[in-house]
């Protein structure tokens, strides 16, 4: 696996070359709506919160178990 481009705003791609004779893939794309932060990187909390990363206002915990499921209907080893 090769680390192909780190950009401004900290997101970081990942590339592997690999042959691979199936057209017909499926591929996870997951998209935050809410990262946690605003345009000036300041961290946005959920309101009434304590000031705790368990209480930042993101979605990557509903990414993440999307992803969960994502391998596990695909029959990905990870």
């Amino acid at each position: 696996m090769h680390l192909c481009r780190i950009s401004a705003l900290k997101q970081v791609y990942f590339s592997c070359r690999r042959e691979c004779n199936e057209k017909d893939e499926s591929i996870f794309f997951g998209i935050s709506e809410r990262p946690g932060k605003d345009s000036r990187g300041n961290t946005i909390f959920k309101s009434g919160a304590d000031k705790t990363w368990k209480n930042v206002d993101h979605d990557l915990e509903e990414i993440s178990v999307e992803f969960k499921k994502f391998l596990v209907n695909e029959e990905i080893g990870w």
